[in-house]
């Protein structure tokens, strides 16, 4: 596993700084132009959901390995503020779903903390 690169959201200027990190670091991985606009456009969606309802957060970007395969991973997290289950998407309070080439994982503590982890995979 890769370090993490943490981004701390205090405003909408730090939901741009996470999503130039997830291009770039996308776009070093291997991912194609593509799935760097795909990437960038899917954190930048979170990262501001996440940051209208929360109002502050961390932001950690990090690569990921995985059955010899190599992604890029993002975890929201915060304290202190549980994230609406009736938000932007129709989550419960734990969340997950996983695709051939992507998971995401949202969870939500009884009104003290919301996390949401998305995790894109480079195709093999």
């Amino acid at each position: 596993m890769g370090t993490y690169k943490i981004t701390v959201i205090r405003n909408s200027l730090d939901v741009v700084v996470a999503r130039t990190i997830a291009r770039e670091m996308a776009k070093g991985i291997g991912f194609g132009v593509i799935d760097q606009a795909r990437i960038a456009t899917a954190i930048n969606n979170l990262t501001h959901g996440f940051f209208l309802q929360t109002k502050a957060g961390t932001i950690k970007l990090r690569t990921v390995f995985k059955n010899g395969r190599c992604g890029i991973e993002m975890l929201c997290e915060n304290a202190g503020v549980n994230l609406p289950n009736h938000y932007t998407w129709p989550i419960k309070s734990d969340y997950h779903n996983t695709d051939q080439n992507g998971e995401l994982h949202i969870c939500s503590q009884n009104e003290t903390s919301t996390s949401i982890r998305y995790c894109k995979w480079l195709s093999s």
